[in-house]
């Protein structure tokens, strides 16, 4: 997660939690290092799905569930908005966009520094209702859940290992609970 010195967002206003699936690039002496973030330091990898189970078991009660991939970057007024679009009585979860995902959350936009993109979230990331599409299912690598919803599946099914198929699969039992979820176009 990017966020220049707490720039992008504001501090006190989420709960850092990081699970570590035993890197071996001095990431653990890093995580180790920072006062601000809960850690979980696996012995093994574990995959994604069981990272982001053990990191939502010991989120604190009430907070909704962001999944963050490690390679995500998070700009001003990105988190905030996917929580003003979670504030629907019948969404679900709501999906980021980003120019380096699959076809269903991409954009069109390419960039060749982090700051170029930074400057275009400024200018594109403002709250808008009619820029978020419904969609069928979303991409995990920066997923918002409602936690009462997230408790009721019961989290990301880690028979998909390391990774890949859980975020279609919580899609799905979303759906099946009869919520919606969106992404934002911009």
């Amino acid at each position: 997660m990017f966020s220049r010195s707490g720039k992008n967002v504001a501090a006190g206003t989420y709960e850092m939690i990081v699970v570590d699936n035993q890197s071996e690039d001095g990431t653990r002496a890093w995580l180790k290092e920072q006062p601000d973030m809960k850690c979980v330091f696996n012995e093994e990898n574990r995959g994604f799905p069981a990272a982001c189970n053990q990191g939502a078991a010991i989120a604190e009660a009430g907070n909704d569930i962001l999944l963050l991939n490690n390679d995500t970057i998070v700009c001003k007024n990105s988190i905030y908005n996917m929580q003003r679009a979670l504030t629907e009585e019948k969404t679900g979860a709501v999906g980021a966009c980003s120019n380096s995902v699959g076809a269903r959350q991409r954009i069109d936009e390419s960039f060749q520094t982090i700051e170029e993109y930074i400057q275009y979230a400024e200018q594109n990331n403002a709250y808008d209702p009619f820029r978020h599409q419904k969609r069928l299912q979303l991409i995990g690598f920066a997923l918002l859940i409602k936690r009462d919803l997230w408790d009721d599946i019961g989290g990301l099914d880690e028979v998909y290992g390391l990774g890949n198929f859980e975020d279609d699969d919580i899609c799905l039992n979303i759906l099946k609970r009869g919520y919606d979820f969106f992404a934002s176009t911009k």
